[in-house]
């Protein structure tokens, strides 16, 4: 109660002069109502009367000119502390505290400055708080906070700014405002990864529609966000801030939503520098981070990256427990593998560098690609290396056992593999000729053109050596079954 009776010794009109004993319960009562105190009043009532205007009164302080600097901090500090409910938060938007606080944006001392900007961030929750943000011009002093030379006053204007663009109204309130994402951009990057947090997170509910978008590219914020996503400490470190890694990603995602900002976004080596937080532990920094990358995989040039840096890491998400997570590493890869020549690229690397059992890398080329990947299967049949063979054979049995007629389809009509298939039947691993043989059996008990490419297979002079080794009678038993 002592900080009560610190605002509350300023002026003689709002000291209780009455019981010592009732002196700490009513502060604020007028002498009107001290001079004629019976003494038969409840103290608890008192008290409980006072609690229900605290807000009120409070905020006709913060405007007191003769009040001390002390005292306007500690009045601004307890507004924060009681404007925790809706309730308050509106008798907080009643009293006029947006407005007194906007001016408190450029007083001589920091501290206030400082818990001004903490007292709209807290009433800037409520929705009715709108009309009066709009009437202070409350974003454009606070656009102006951010710029602060004293980094705690940063903080809170930045607070106050993301809790303002949670609606779609604020988020709109602030795009409307004359040079607001512009000067937000500029501020991110600050020195406070609070601030940073605060300030992109404010973007991201910003630029998640058009005007928000063209604004924060205009403001160089492609830029801004790179930096900031190489700054970022990974999940896992200690230091790292919780939700600057993921909000960061999602800067890029809303960004890369626009054809202008996938072009930027792609020129500064966005698709590299994300690809790095596939491996995060974090689900929601992988589900941002596959999120962008989708986004970016439509031009053309996005989908080359993403086949040089992500393909690996999007793979292994194919396997998360999260199934947003999963579906954003799907989509990726799929659009991404739209180009021939890449969807070859991103399956040979799924199959060449996936460590570990075989079964792995297989099963998520059919996940990602579907029948699109038996065209670049049937090619890597014919790789030197028997683990890609053995690998290819392997996700074209899994392709074609896959429910409906589109897998077993897709297998029959790439060229030769009836061909080829047979020949891996005499392979020297016994694991490629197993795949080869069960993929053969299936062909052939689907497709009549089968059973005629294996006989003229085996009639071919050329192949005599296949059919005669130690494994030609398996193709015979496929004939005869």
């Amino acid at each position: 109660m002592s900080s009560f009776r610190g605002i509350a010794s300023v002026s003689q009109k709002t000291q209780q002069i009455t019981s010592e004993a009732l002196k700490n319960l009513h502060p604020y009562v007028s002498e009107d109502f001290a001079q004629n105190f019976s003494g038969t009043v409840d103290p608890h009532q008192v008290e409980r009367a006072f609690g229900m205007r605290a807000v009120e009164k409070l905020g006709e302080l913060t405007r007191y000119p003769e009040l001390s600097k002390e005292g306007r901090a500690t009045a601004l500090r307890l507004i924060v502390a009681l404007t925790v409910t809706q309730e308050e938060k509106q008798r907080g938007v009643n009293a006029g505290i947006i407005e007194a606080c906007t001016a408190l944006l450029t007083d001589d001392d920091a501290s206030v400055r400082e818990h001004a900007g903490s007292a709209i961030a807290s009433i800037a929750l409520a929705q009715q708080s709108r009309a009066s943000i709009t009437k202070a011009q409350t974003i454009s002093a606070l656009c102006e906070a951010i710029a602060d030379p004293v980094g705690e006053v940063r903080e809170s204007a930045s607070l106050a700014l993301l809790n303002i663009s949670i609606s779609r109204r604020g988020a709109d309130m602030i795009v409307a405002t004359e040079l607001a994402i512009e000067k937000i951009v500029t501020a991110l990057g600050d020195v406070s990864k609070y601030v940073s947090l605060y300030l992109v997170s404010c973007l991201v509910n910003s630029a998640r529609y058009g005007k928000g978008v063209q604004l924060a590219l205009n403001a160089g914020a492609v830029e801004k966000v790179i930096n900031l996503l190489q700054t970022c400490p990974v999940t896992t470190d200690p230091k790292s801030i919780p939700g600057l890694l993921v909000q960061t990603l999602n800067a890029i995602w809303n960004l890369g939503n626009e054809l202008e900002g996938k072009d930027l976004l792609i020129g500064a080596d966005a698709v590299e520098h994300v690809s790095v937080t596939l491996f995060d532990s974090s689900t929601d920094v992988k589900r941002c981070a596959a999120g962008a990358l989708m986004a970016l995989s439509v031009q053309e040039y996005g989908k080359s990256q993403i086949l040089d840096f992500s393909a690996v890491g999007l793979s292994r998400l194919l396997q998360d427990e999260n199934a947003s997570v999963r579906a954003n590493a799907r989509t990726a890869i799929y659009q991404a593998s739209e180009n021939r020549d890449t969807r070859y690229g991103m399956v040979m690397e799924l199959v060449q560098t996936w460590p570990g059992a075989p079964e792995n890398s297989c099963q998520l080329v059919v996940d990602a690609f579907g029948k699109l990947a038996a065209e670049s299967l049937n090619k890597l049949l014919d790789d030197d290396s028997e683990d890609v063979q053995e690998r290819s054979a392997l996700s074209l049995y899994n392709l074609a056992t896959m429910e409906g007629d589109n897998g077993n389809n897709s297998v029959m009509s790439t060229l030769y593999i009836v061909e080829k298939l047979a020949k891996l039947v005499a392979s020297s691993r016994s694991t490629t000729r197993s795949y080869a043989y069960k993929t053969l059996q299936l062909l052939l008990a689907n497709h009549t053109y089968a059973r005629n490419r294996l006989r003229d297979f085996q009639n071919d002079p050329v192949n005599v050596l296949i059919i005669n080794g130690e494994h030609g009678s398996k193709i015979a038993d496929l004939l005869s079954e």
